[in-house]
């Protein structure tokens, strides 16, 4: 190959597709012990025909009870993958409500060993989601500055509201198949057929993101940020829930992520087998 050709294609793959973030958030979970799928396919209810999700990494722990009964906990991350050089995401966010903590589990399924999570532990001990209780702030709209674009929140124009979206979406087909019990995909090392599995979406940003609020004088509070769960509201005749609290992540800060779900995980474990 030649090397003004080689020099010519490896500046195009860099800066005009987004493959080697997702090739870089892939080996970031493989490296912490999780299944990585890449470009998995879902349906979209919506528009009634199959799209892609970037990531769908999947990491479990096998528990036992007291009775001698085995199975396991998985906890799947459902991951739309984004980057932008110039145009640096804001989230605005406000103190959170109980509102947000008072949920229960975001997407989960029991097979074989019904209503353990409601006999194991008290709903609110675990919360809407792995993140949710370590933050105080919790995102609720949100732009892309220095966009040329002027979007409204929700417009076809605006990158966060396309990955939010996609991250839901597939999360929810991943959760359909549970229940219908069609495996997606299964782990071939396990023979256990009783199990609990977490779907939570994930937005991944290769950039800079900042989070925006009021102060108590109203005055414009801006600080830079790695991670922030967002509050996602849509309404849709396809799908039962209309309310996802999401993780918007940056791409460096996502080891420190996986590490806090591995933890939850954990948590859980713990209580189901008191």
């Amino acid at each position: 190959m030649e090397e003004k050709f080689k020099n010519k294609l490896s500046k195009y793959i860099k800066e005009r597709t987004g493959y080697l973030e997702e090739l870089k958030v892939g080996n970031i979970f493989a490296e912490g012990g999780w299944d990585v799928r890449h470009s998995s396919y879902y349906l979209d209810r919506d528009e009634e025909k199959g799209r892609e999700i970037d990531i769908s990494a999947r990491k479990y722990t096998v528990f036992k009870l007291n009775s001698g009964k085995e199975g396991y906990i998985e906890l799947r991350l459902v991951c739309e993958v984004k980057k932008s050089a110039n145009k640096h995401w804001v989230i605005f966010s406000t103190k959170k409500s109980r509102y947000e903590d008072w949920f229960g589990y975001s997407l989960y399924h029991e097979e074989g060993m019904k209503n353990i999570l409601k006999q194991k532990i008290k709903w609110w001990n675990v919360g809407r989601s792995s993140s949710i209780k370590n933050f105080s702030r919790i995102g609720m709209t949100y732009c892309e500055a220095f966009k040329d674009i002027i979007q409204k929140r929700g417009s076809d124009y605006s990158q966060i509201f396309q990955a939010l979206t996609s991250s839901i979406k597939a999360s929810e087909y991943f959760f359909s198949m549970r229940q219908d019990n069609h495996l997606v995909d299964y782990l071939p090392d396990t023979l256990y057929f009783n199990y609990i599995e977490f779907i939570e979406p994930v937005v991944i940003f290769n950039g800079l993101m900042y989070e925006a609020y009021l102060n108590k004088k109203n005055e414009l509070e801006l600080n830079e940020i790695n991670h922030i769960p967002v509050l996602f509201n849509r309404v849709s005749p396809k799908y039962k829930r209309n309310n996802y609290i999401i993780d918007v992540v940056t791409i460096k800060e996502l080891p420190n992520l996986l590490t806090s779900k591995e933890k939850w995980i954990n948590t859980i474990k713990e209580k189901i087998q008191e």
